[in-house]
């Protein structure tokens, strides 16, 4: 599984759809998908922040 994206990415699109920028421009703009950019954006909303939730390494 790969990595999750840094969080001043993730930032850095949710600043961008803040300002005006739809979810397809912000996405295009930062090379992520659009769903990103809209789940993000929701997240920050909801929460007020953009980190991804801990990843569980070793859940055997």
């Amino acid at each position: 599984m790969p990595s999750p994206l840094s969080v001043d990415l993730r930032e850095r699109v949710v600043a961008a759809v803040a300002e005006g920028a739809s979810f397809h421009r912000a996405a295009a703009r930062f090379g992520v998908s659009v769903s990103s950019a809209s789940r993000w954006s929701a997240r920050f909303a909801q929460e007020g922040h953009v980190a991804p939730d801990p990843t569980h390494s070793d859940d055997r």
